[in-house]
């Protein structure tokens, strides 16, 4: 045994390294389990731990899978009634990021390949950060701020990591499965709510498990509304994938689909479903496989998403009629709904009809008019959220966001970022070689039309406790852009 040890400690590659490392930890794990039991679980951790810290995709994968969770979090209350949450997936973020930087750090030939949209988010990020030094509160803002610091690191890090077809189609199957929990935990709340929450100090509450309705609008683990935003994208870079087979594969592919748009239904997302269909049948419109016989398939959508709403949500037609002023006697609620029904078809407006978004922005342009310099740049990062008593997170709309935070400057970021998005969406387009990739890629250019597009349009900024699900839109853009450039180079290469 010696000689051996000896022989492989004069010995100094990589391979060899290993194998003293494996000898030395079988030999202190023996005498450790010897001592105590208990030390089954440490031996057991550090190898998974140390197999795994130089595999980003995996603590990347963890991130996807827990993203929507919203309420196993760290709280911040503020005076003004706004709050800042910090979600659990949060932790495996900064994970990725550290067993990214890591991976670097030991293969230097490791990198991260440009995106078109790497330019202007870097200058809004910028941008957004000076803000701070006149926004009306620092506090608020600080933490706006860390969100949107983790935002830029979720599309650096998916941009990095999701760099060819393997990784393409292994984040897509994994960010679905993710939304199949979310879609469950949805409809498991329509019938049942708990929240375990631990205060630690005033204003400030750990949160370790919250499965809830919101104004008796089943959310389930997701906790609000703005995490439709990513089901709809989910819907569209998965749906292409459902339209390469036929037969039983293309209908389980339908069923997953129609489940998607019954969860956006039943959390009652008037804006998420208009995204949603107007998104399924651009995609169906664009897509070859389906283009073909486009009216027989998206009536094929269409009347089935219809039917589900009818027959599964009624209320659901009231609260969209409610939230552009119907105040009539309502059409589709029958006497015998759940609760959670009834209530919203009852309701007057929810918060997210037409005359409550007026309200909210008023806010905003009544302090431009009250500071006229404002106009120029902005209130301030938060700024928004924190004048307006109308709102409590966030600015309900993406455009108005970039003119509240960034003033007129926010408009010509916006316009500057919208320009790269639709050249990269062009680019995708060019490329579309009927392949599983081009179809994701595809499904990523429609997603961020419908999300971006019309969805945001009344939802959704780039800092909010909720704003993470817009940068999953763009990163999946950016990353599908590069994967499907790639590919082509590779094969006009050989």
């Amino acid at each position: 045994m010696y000689e051996f040890i000896k022989e492989r400690l004069s010995l100094s590659d990589e391979k060899t390294f290993l194998e003293m490392f494996l000898l030395l930890y079988a030999l202190v794990s023996a005498v450790s389990f010897l001592l105590t039991p208990y030390a089954l679980i440490p031996i057991i951790l550090i190898p998974v731990l140390f197999l795994t810290i130089l595999k980003p995709e995996i603590f990347l994968a963890l991130t996807f899978l827990t993203v929507y969770i919203q309420h196993t979090a760290l709280k911040f209350m503020f005076s003004a009634g706004d709050i800042m949450e910090y979600p659990i997936y949060m932790i495996f973020l900064f994970l990725t990021l550290i067993s990214w930087i890591l991976k670097k750090a030991i293969h230097k030939e490791t990198k991260r390949q440009i995106s078109p949209l790497d330019a202007p988010l870097l200058i809004i990020f910028l941008a957004e950060t000076i803000t701070l030094l006149w926004t009306p509160n620092l506090e608020l803002g600080l933490h706006f701020f860390a969100m949107l610091t983790c935002n830029a690191i979720t599309f650096y890090l998916i941009t990095a990591i999701v760099n060819d077809e393997k990784s393409l189609k292994n984040a897509v199957i994994t960010i679905a499965v993710s939304t199949f929990i979310i879609i469950i935990s949805v409809i498991v709340s329509k019938y049942y709510v708990k929240r375990i929450d631990m205060t630690l100090a005033k204003g400030v509450t750990l949160g370790f498990f919250g499965i809830e309705q919101v104004d008796k609008r089943p959310m389930g683990l997701a906790g609000g509304p703005p995490a439709s935003e990513l089901i709809v994208m989910v819907i569209l870079v998965f749906a292409p994938i459902g339209f390469r087979y036929k037969g039983l594969k293309n209908n389980l592919f339908f069923i997953a689909t129609l489940s998607a748009f019954y969860a956006i239904g039943i959390m009652a997302v008037r804006s998420a479903l208009a995204a949603a269909i107007i998104g399924i049948i651009l995609l169906i419109y664009l897509h070859p496989r389906t283009r073909e016989k486009f009216i027989r398939n998206a009536l094929k959508y269409v009347v089935s998403i219809g039917l589900v709403v009818v027959f599964l949500t009624p209320g659901f037609i009231d609260r969209v009629l409610m939230g552009f002023g119907y105040t009539e006697k309502l059409w589709f609620t029958p006497t015998k709904t759940p609760a959670s029904t009834e209530f919203l078809s009852s309701s007057t407006q929810g918060v997210a009809g037409v005359n409550t978004r007026w309200l909210i922005w008023k806010s905003g342009f009544k302090h431009f008019a009250e500071n006229p310099y404002t106009v120029l740049v902005g209130i301030g990062m938060s700024g928004f959220v924190y004048i307006s008593k109308y709102t409590a997170t966030e600015t309900h709309g993406l455009v108005l966001s970039f003119l509240f935070d960034m003033g007129l400057i926010g408009i010509v970021l916006f316009l500057y970022l919208l320009w790269k998005i639709v050249y990269s969406m062009k680019e995708i387009y060019k490329r579309m070689d009927g392949s599983l990739t081009a179809d994701i890629a595809l499904g990523s250019v429609v997603s961020v039309i419908a999300v971006l597009g019309v969805d945001e349009l009344v939802w959704g900024d780039l800092t909010s406790v909720s704003s993470r699900y817009s940068w999953y839109v763009l990163a999946f853009l950016a990353a599908s852009y590069n994967v499907l450039k790639n590919k082509q180079l590779t094969h006009t290469d050989n």
